[in-house]
């Protein structure tokens, strides 16, 4: 930039010389020929500095509410991955520990390590406006990744995650196809119980337990769900499991005369601890609990031969991330709007399917086994996205 400073100067000097000539115009000369050349050179600067200013890196941070489970751990993984394919930069992670107050600091140190993007999995939605606020007054853009929230102005931040309703249905269908081939749908005199594990609070929970019963009463429709049925808030603060075989036995005591149990969780932790709370019992094998996500928990008790979980429902939440980063992406470097929500979709996840999609039981949630070798790779020129390595994995 120096050297074209001066070859300016030098350039429009010799010009004005020339046109001048030598003599007392001279200094006339030299003072009009440097006011153009500052001219071009503030020009030159201008187009520069406005050039620079277009190549924004995009620097995802990650604030999590349970960066412990391996569901978030994958979730983190499809943003790192996304970010090593596509020219952005990871800042890292923090987690909350399911502690709003961490939360909210948590943010704030991200902005301060310089993200101008951030991907959020907040522990409750109503600390939402506060950490929009946050975002918004440092120019960051922000997506939602499985439980969405709402800004101060009441306008729900991007998101995406689980489609809900759909996981739900798949989950009630199940539950009902088994009932029906065991002849549990025909029996009314209270000896078959449904319980559905709900955390209402959380929105995609609500949607998952919402779609649970759908999904019943479209298989079932003459369930009789005011006496043979329960939805009971579970709300766990610290250990989950221990907490949901707590909640599970509770419930299970409460109803003395049920012999078969279909239990639905709206997460993995509440059907494992369900399932445990069963075990506990000795009750019997034909109760069903059905968790909701098919992460390690559930394959851990798979190995273990638990009698309780015959399905699951999954998803994968490297998916979730991955699809969040570019979401940030659209929003920085390319400066769109996008959607309110992309919704991904769920599957039946059996012990069968697990181990093909598992082999060495170590849950991936969805990211190709050669992504290490892809990101090494990796084609400079081209842009990543998920359907890449899921083929048609947006609705």
């Amino acid at each position: 930039m120096k050297k074209g400073i001066i070859w300016i100067i030098a350039v429009m000097i010799t010009a004005s010389l020339a046109i001048y000539g030598v003599g007392c115009k001279v200094e006339e000369a030299v003072e009009e020929a440097v006011e153009e050349a500052v001219e071009e050179v503030t020009e030159a600067v201008e187009e520069e500095a406005e050039e620079i200013s277009t190549e924004t890196i995009l620097k995802i941070g990650y604030v999590n509410k349970f960066l412990n489970i391996d569901w978030f751990q994958n979730e983190e993984q499809g943003i790192k991955d996304f970010a090593a394919l596509n020219g952005a930069e990871y800042i890292g992670a923090v987690d909350a520990n399911n502690d709003l107050e961490k939360f909210l600091a948590g943010v704030d140190q991200m902005i301060a390590k310089g993200a101008n993007a951030l991907a959020l999995v907040v522990p409750n939605p109503s600390i939402g406006p506060a950490v929009a606020d946050k975002c918004n007054d440092s120019g960051v853009a922000m997506v939602t990744i499985d439980d969405p929230f709402l800004d101060s102005e009441g306008t729900q931040i991007p998101h995406t995650g689980m489609n809900g309703i759909q996981a739900g249905n798949i989950a009630g269908e199940e539950a009902a196809k088994y009932m029906i081939a065991n002849g549990y749908d025909q029996i009314s005199d209270g000896s078959v119980f449904i319980y559905s594990m709900a955390v209402d609070q959380i929105p995609p929970c609500k949607d998952r337990n919402d779609g649970f019963i759908e999904g019943i009463k479209k298989n079932i429709p003459d369930w009789d769900f005011e006496n043979n049925f329960q939805r009971i808030d579970f709300s766990a603060s610290g250990n989950v499991v221990e907490e949901a075989i707590e909640s599970a036995a509770a419930v299970f005591q409460s109803h003395p005369d049920v012999e078969v149990w279909i239990v639905y969780s709206c997460d993995d932790a509440g059907a494992v601890g369900a399932s445990l709370a069963m075990t506990e019992r000795g009750m019997d094998t034909n109760s069903l609990t059905i968790p909701q996500n098919g992460a390690s928990p559930v394959i851990t008790e798979w190995a273990k031969d638990n009698p309780y979980i015959k399905f699951a429902i999954t998803q994968f939440s490297w998916a979730h991330g991955f699809v969040g980063a570019s979401l940030l992406y659209e929003q920085v470097i390319n400066g769109k709007a996008v959607d309110e929500n992309t919704l991904l979709p769920a599957m039946l996840l059996t012990k069968e399917l697990a181990k093909e999609l598992y082999p060495d039981d170590v849950v991936t949630f969805g990211r190709p086994a050669d992504m290490d070798d892809i990101i090494a790779s990796k084609d400079p020129e081209k842009y990543y996205t998920i359907e890449d390595f899921i083929p048609n994995y947006l609705q």
